[in-house]
C-alpha cells in the first residue's frame, strides 16, 4: 500500500468521469488530500487529457464513510 493512499475515506458508488461513463464505480475520496506536483499534474493530463464531466448531484448516492 501507498502511504498517501491509508487513512480514512469516504466511498460512494458513482460513474466514470469520461466517455462512455460507465456506472457502477466505486469512488474513494479521501478526507486527507493527495498532494501532487504541477509536474505529476502535467504528466497526468498528457496521458488523460479529457479527464472531466458535469458535476452530477450526489443526493441520491449512498455515501460510507471508513476509518
Amino acid at each position: 500500500k501507498l502511504k498517501a493512499f491509508n487513512g480514512p475515506h469516504f466511498i460512494y458508488k458513482g460513474s466514470l468521469t469520461t466517455p462512455p461513463c460507465t456506472e457502477n464505480v466505486n469512488w474513494v475520496i479521501f478526507e486527507r488530500p493527495v498532494v501532487l506536483s504541477s509536474k505529476q499534474l502535467a504528466s497526468f493530463s498528457s496521458i488523460y487529457s479529457s479527464n472531466y464531466r458535469p458535476v452530477v448531484p450526489i443526493t441520491d448516492h449512498k455515501l460510507f464513510y471508513s476509518k
